[in-house]
């Protein structure tokens, strides 16, 4: 496999981006759950950086409430001719939001590269992975850690992970809201996020009418559990690494925090996803 593609591979694993998964094709799904509190709109452009060279850009849309959301993630990211591969595609989660976490219903996400499609659909049930749909199939390797059914058990997909409630009580904007592990399983790969505060910072708006403030900035350790490589450089790279940084803008209507910067060390130099674009509005109650 292309080493471009390894490293964005595991780059949309690492980073919480299940926004980087990208397809060009739309999918038909049922409406998302009505909001019973007023709801935050958002639409982010990420441009994808490697090495100081752009390689890809990412968009982000949805809408997210006290109460539930329903996000997508579509983009590109492409390379030098005949050195890197092209990977293209979109993701898709909705659920609930209660007690401070995300509960996924559904997240599905579609890719494609110039060898190969891929598609991955799950569906929950009490927090646990009831149906999973995998193309191609996954295939027990004697190399991989094996999956087992403990392991799609109080799970979350990668794009829900890039969202988080704020706190009951205390300020959305505080180490409470990063300081978290995130049980993630993305339907071949199951893995711990561990979120720690690192401070805050202040971002300025990148286009008129854009995001303009505080962020909080989380460190990330990676935990991998199993589906990985036992000989996977990347996966010993970064389980090993502190340099994995996350930074949160908040939505203060929603009491949320969602993804707004992401820089993960590579093989082939710092990769670096920040927006180009970050407008977020506020949208009345739904029936």
């Amino acid at each position: 496999m292309n080493r471009f593609y390894v490293v964005c591979s595991r780059l949309c694993r690492i980073a919480l981006a299940g926004a980087f998964g990208v397809l060009s094709t739309v999918f038909a799904l049922p409406a998302g759950p009505a909001h019973a509190a007023a709801s935050v709109k958002i639409k982010a452009k990420y441009v994808v950086n490697l090495s100081g060279l752009k390689v890809g850009e990412l968009r982000f849309v949805g809408e997210i409430g006290r109460d539930s959301y329903d996000v997508t993630g579509t983009g590109k990211l492409t390379g030098l001719p005949q050195l890197f591969t092209t990977f293209t595609g979109e993701s898709v989660s909705r659920g609930t939001i209660s007690d401070g976490s995300v509960h996924p219903a559904f997240h599905t996400i579609a890719y494609n590269t110039v060898k190969k499609d891929y598609s991955t659909r799950i569906e929950y049930a009490s927090g646990n992975v009831a149906r999973l749909e995998l193309d191609p199939p996954y295939k027990e390797k004697q190399s991989r850690v094996p999956i087992e059914k403990k392991h799609k058990v109080d799970v979350i997909d990668p794009l829900s992970a890039t969202i988080l409630p704020g706190p009951a009580k205390g300020p959305l904007i505080g180490p409470e809201s990063c300081d978290r592990t995130l049980r993630i399983f993305d339907g071949r790969e199951r893995f711990d996020v561990t979120l720690t505060s690192v401070g805050l910072g202040k971002v300025e708006a990148q286009e008129k009418g854009g995001y303009a403030g505080a962020v909080i900035v989380c460190r990330v350790d990676y935990k991998p559990i199993a589906g990985h490589r036992r000989d996977d450089p990347l996966v010993e790279k970064w389980s090993k690494t502190g340099a994995i940084e996350v930074w949160f803008a908040p939505l203060l209507e929603a009491n949320a925090l969602v993804l707004y910067r992401v820089q993960v060390p590579t093989p082939l130099g710092s990769a670096v996803i920040y927006p180009k674009a970050f407008l977020v509005s506020t949208g009345g109650p739904e029936g």
